[in-house]
């Protein structure tokens, strides 16, 4: 009897040590947005696309030694050197008002339900100001809905450009 009783309460043990073990949490969480905005060096922007939760792509260029800018490039100019120099896949058509983004990154709306590209900036000269406009708080940064596309909206040092799917 003495031997079945500890037999039996090591086998207790061990279930309840599986058990243990099986409830453990080693998922990875998934990242921020706050998690993956990089320190800026000098001449340095980033630009960081949401390509679903908790997956990012970040893209840091030096303008001054990448793009041979002084202080600022246009924001389509960066993302085509990123598509031309760093392989970020853009889907874009022309229109009478600039660049229209139909894809980005991994995001590509679904027009049937009523999703798009939405652009944020951390530069206050392009943010959105209307009622209710788009806002991020990542950190130190706060990133808006970018007022004017990306033909018009200029990036300077130290900017954050932040892509994401939105759905209206």
């Amino acid at each position: 009897m003495k031997r079945f009783n500890k037999t039996l309460i090591c086998i207790l043990l061990v279930a309840l040590m599986l058990c243990v073990l099986a409830s453990c949490d080693d998922k990875p969480q998934p990242k921020t947005l706050s998690d993956v905005i990089p320190e800026l060096g000098e001449h340095e922007v980033a630009v960081i696309i949401q390509n679903g939760e908790g997956d990012y792509a970040v893209y840091v260029v030096d303008l001054v030694e990448d793009m041979d800018a002084t202080s600022s490039s246009l924001c389509s100019v960066l993302l085509t050197y990123l598509q031309n120099n760093k392989e970020l896949y853009i889907d874009w058509s022309l229109s009478e008002y600039g660049r229209f983004i139909n894809a980005i990154g991994g995001i590509t709306p679904d027009t049937s339900k009523n999703e798009y590209v939405e652009v944020f900036t951390s530069n206050p000269d392009y943010q959105g100001t209307w009622a209710g406009v788009s806002t991020i708080e990542a950190g130190d940064i706060t990133l808006k809905s970018a007022s004017v596309g990306v033909s018009i909206m200029h990036v300077r040092f130290g900017d954050v450009i932040y892509f994401e799917l939105s759905s209206y």
